[in-house]
């Protein structure tokens, strides 16, 4: 007879208690009747001729640990929790997004450029996946201005660090390979949201167009603060000249920021944009109305 493991964690130190078998790591609780289905790993629907098992349970539990996992920040879990939901379900939008960001707020200052690539290369497949897989308007709505959210926060994240991590070293003991460091992490952390707000413009045709120039102006917001470090200003000029003309086709009222000022002067959360600004807060206070 095959162990009974549980479905959450993995452990086969499972203890019948009070009518109910208790996983004794994590807690999950499963009736007799969801014990035996387990010896052949799920729900098991033998209506048919063959034998079809139904993991909606199991991804259902494994959500609800991966959401209060998220909820609190536990980093390592909700990486762990959704990493088993992609290996149930591919497709997942949640899962293909979270995996990464979790690795990415956990990584150490070395390994900033990488954590940041991979959440930069990681918005078309998530985009798309929210595109091909959520059909109710209001859930896509939903679930773009979560991973907008969550890009800010992770990217400001990373580029501070990186910024931090440069600037706590004395001026005379900086040398020319740490700053080039200092630049290839602050960029790529700027592409994050170049990245997002793009890919979300083209697969969306601009209907999401708040959270695409919420994005452009965060990164512009970052790219503004290294600029004066870089060799060729004119080229870096010119991508953020790029984006401002993207903002300014939404929002004509959007206010050109300013490049050389000092770097411990951050871009305005809005930009300058009112129109923005007020069509955010509609969106956000939608959404928690429904909460």
């Amino acid at each position: 007879m095959k162990a009974l493991t549980c479905e959450m964690c993995g452990s086969t130190n499972i203890l019948k208690q009070d009518g109910v078998f208790v996983c004794q790591s994590c807690g999950t609780k499963y009736s007799v009747e969801e014990a035996k289905k387990m010896m052949v790993e799920g729900t098991v629907d033998v209506t048919g001729s063959t034998v079809k098992v139904d993991k909606s349970d199991k991804l259902k539990n494994l959500y609800e640990i991966a959401h209060r996992a998220k909820y609190t920040e536990n980093s390592e879990n909700a990486a762990k929790y959704y990493d088993m939901i992609l290996v149930e379900d591919a497709g997942s939008w949640e899962a293909n997004y979270y995996v990464v960001y979790f690795a990415s707020i956990r990584c150490k200052i070395t390994d900033i450029w990488s954590a940041a690539n991979n959440m930069a290369n990681c918005q078309a497949s998530v985009i798309g996946l929210i595109n091909d897989r959520i059909q109710d308007p209001e859930e896509q709505q939903k679930a773009v201005t979560e991973v907008c959210l969550r890009n800010v926060k992770i990217s400001s994240l990373l580029f501070n660090a990186a910024k931090n991590y440069y600037n706590g070293k004395k001026d005379q003991l900086r040398t020319q390979q740490q700053l080039q460091e200092y630049l290839n992490n602050a960029s790529i952390c700027v592409q994050i949201m170049y990245n997002f707000g793009d890919i979300l413009d083209e697969i969306f045709d601009g209907r999401f167009s708040a959270e695409s120039i919420q994005a452009w102006i965060s990164g512009i917001g970052m790219h503004r603060q290294y600029i004066s470090y870089v060799a060729n200003k004119q080229g870096n000029i010119s991508i953020i000249n790029y984006y401002v003309d993207k903002i300014c086709k939404y929002d004509s009222s959007f206010e050109k920021p300013q490049l050389y000022t000092p770097a411990s002067i951050s871009i305005k959360w809005f930009g300058g944009s009112q129109w923005l600004k007020a069509k955010w807060e509609s969106i956000i206070g939608k959404l928690f109305s429904k909460l």
